[in-house]
């Protein structure tokens, strides 16, 4: 017997850090936090969380609180592996050769627009 939940979130405005040296994190998880804190401060104004988590309708009987019933152990697990998912898809061939190609392009009007200026102040 189990409970599908579909969930969805939109977490707005984050700002995360981790320290550079902490005791209470190993090295490993240390190193693998890094890349979900960088997109998580790339994306800070609004990152949306749509994800499917089950819950076991063994684990809720008699449990009187969301933690005993294991509910964010579930929501937890699931908020994590959809962020996984974001960040390795953001690092995708198709997207790193957009990401290039939009960079390029303001580069190719910002020197458009500093031409058109400069021209402008010379005829002045």
């Amino acid at each position: 017997n189990t409970i599908p939940l579909h969930v969805n979130m939109d977490l707005r405005n984050l700002n995360a850090s981790v320290p550079i040296r902490d005791p209470s994190v190993s090295y490993l998880n240390n190193a693998l936090i890094r890349p979900i804190v960088a997109y998580m401060n790339t994306n800070y104004v609004s990152i949306p969380l749509n994800f499917d988590t089950v819950l076991y309708m063994s684990e809720m009987e008699s449990s009187w609180y969301p933690a005993d019933a294991k509910v964010y152990d579930a929501l937890s697990e699931s908020v994590y592996y959809t962020f996984v998912n974001s960040v390795m898809e953001q690092k995708t061939l198709s997207n790193i050769t957009k990401m290039a190609a939009l960079g390029i392009h303001g580069i190719w009007r910002g020197c458009k627009h500093l031409t058109n200026v400069t021209i402008d102040w010379a005829r002045n």
